[in-house]
C-alpha cells in the first residue's frame, strides 16, 4: 500500500494529508521528487516502481470518482434548465474540472455542487444576481443587485485563466471595493501577479445560509498598473 511506504520513506512521525485532494496534490510532487533523494532514502528501483504502479491506480480511481460526480452533476443541471441556458461559468466548469491539477480540481468540483445545489433549491426560477464593474481610485468596484429572496450577494474572483475561485466577500449591500493598489495587497502573490492581468468575477444569490439561485454572468477586469485611477464618465 501507498501510505505504509511513504510513512517510512519520510520518517516515522510524519502523517500524510486527510483530504484526497490534498493527499493527491502531495503525492504528485513526492512521486516527481522522490527519484532525486531515492538513494539517500534506501529506496530501491523496485520499489519505486512499485510506488509509481499504485499512485497510478490511486490516481485513476480518483479520476473515476470526479467524473461520476460531474456526470451526476450535469444531470441534476439538466433537469433544471436547457444547457444552452446554462450560465457561462457553469457550461466551462464541466470540461475543465477533469484537468486541473489538485487541489483546485477538487475545491472547483466542491462549489459547482453548492451552485448547483442552490439552483435546486430556487428549483430552477430564474433568481439570478447582475453584475458589473467600474474602476475606482483604488482599484475595481464591483456593483450587483441581490436578487429577491436573497439576503445579500456572494462574489468569487480569480486571476484570467486559473481554474479555481476564491471568495471575495458576502454582502448585504449592492456594491464592493476591491482594493489593488499594491499598499493594499496582503498576499505576496498577489502582488507580483496582479498588476496588469485580467481578474474574473461571478456572483450568486445568498439565502438561509447557503447559495441561491444561479450564478451571474462572469465580467472581467484589468488591475490597473497605476494609481489612483481616474474614474469613468
Amino acid at each position: 500500500m501507498l501510505l505504509p511506504f511513504i510513512k517510512v520513506a519520510m520518517s516515522t512521525e510524519w502523517n500524510p494529508p486527510e483530504d484526497d485532494a490534498e493527499f493527491t496534490a502531495w503525492m504528485d510532487n513526492f512521486i516527481e521528487k522522490l527519484p532525486k533523494y531515492a538513494k539517500e532514502l534506501g529506496v530501491t528501483q523496485e520499489e519505486l516502481d512499485e510506488l509509481r504502479k499504485q499512485h497510478t491506480g490511486f490516481r485513476a480511481a480518483f479520476f473515476r470518482e470526479i467524473q461520476e460526480r460531474l456526470g451526476g452533476l450535469r444531470q441534476r443541471l439538466k433537469a433544471l434548465c436547457l444547457e444552452n441556458d446554462w450560465p457561462a461559468v457553469l457550461g466551462e466548469a464541466f470540461p475543465r474540472i477533469p484537468i486541473t491539477r489538485e487541489p483546485d480540481r477538487s475545491e472547483l468540483l466542491r462549489l459547482l455542487e453548492r451552485w448547483i445545489a442552490g439552483i435546486e433549491r430556487a428549483h430552477g426560477g430564474k433568481v439570478q444576481p447582475k453584475l458589473s464593474w467600474r474602476y475606482c481610485p483604488e482599484g475595481i468596484q464591483l456593483d450587483f443587485t441581490i436578487p429577491k429572496p436573497c439576503e445579500c450577494t456572494s462574489v468569487f474572483y480569480r486571476q484570467k485563466g486559473r481554474a479555481e475561485w476564491k471568495h471575495l466577500i458576502t454582502n448585504t449591500q449592492p456594491h464592493k471595493r476591491l482594493f489593488t493598489a499594491p499598499q493594499y495587497l496582503q498576499d505576496d502573490e498577489e502582488k507580483k501577479a496582479w498588476p496588469g492581468r485580467t481578474l474574473e468575477f461571478v456572483a450568486c444569490g445568498w439565502f438561509e445560509d447557503a447559495s441561491f439561485g444561479f450564478p451571474s454572468e462572469t465580467v472581467a477586469a484589468m488591475v490597473p498598473l497605476s494609481y489612483p485611477v481616474a474614474a469613468e464618465a
